[in-house]
């Protein structure tokens, strides 16, 4: 784990530790440039990666920037730093929590609440199955580890009674 005031790539001091999972943690930073609080992901196997798992690496920033959807989390940054020795993957803080958590603290959802968390969840995914490559072939992208704990609701303006869900 790092420590608090930890600088990725010269720029993303970390705050804190907000959870780990099988390709790496992510933590609370602010980035020093923008003052805006972020979350970090990064991977501590990435300075031993071979080549199928950095082209999927910069697919995965690729798409996460480009399908752009209130569903998907916003990628703002992603790169190498040599220094830490960590790939990394800058992406929007999120105000909320998983939904196995949710679920795990309040029990079942009820019906229509569920129902809200799956069409957005499929909007996301959709929009990540429908990418294309740059040179405008179908290329769709699929999430190899879609499950509760990674779909992550949200608080937002947009939806009337607070709730949203981005993954």
């Amino acid at each position: 784990m790092l420590d608090p005031g930890t600088l990725i790539a010269g720029r993303y001091e970390i705050q804190h530790h907000l959870g780990s999972g099988g390709s790496g943690s992510v933590y609370a930073a602010t980035d020093r440039t923008t003052k805006r609080c972020v979350a970090v992901k990064l991977f501590e196997d990435g300075r031993n990666w071979n080549r199928t798992e950095t082209a999927r690496f910069k697919i995965e920033t690729s798409v996460a920037g480009l399908a752009n959807s209130e569903h998907i989390v916003q990628v703002f940054d992603a790169g190498f730093d040599p220094q830490a020795q960590y790939a990394f993957l800058v992406m929007e803080f999120l105000d909320g929590q998983n939904l196995q958590e949710l679920i795990e603290q309040s029990g079942p959802l009820q019906a229509s609440v569920a129902v809200e968390y799956l069409r957005q969840t499929a909007s996301g995914l959709d929009k990540a199955h429908a990418w294309n490559d740059e040179a405008g072939r179908p290329s769709p992208i699929l999430h190899l580890d879609l499950k509760p704990a990674n779909v992550y609701c949200t608080r937002s303006r947009d939806w009337a009674d607070g709730g949203g869900v981005s993954g």
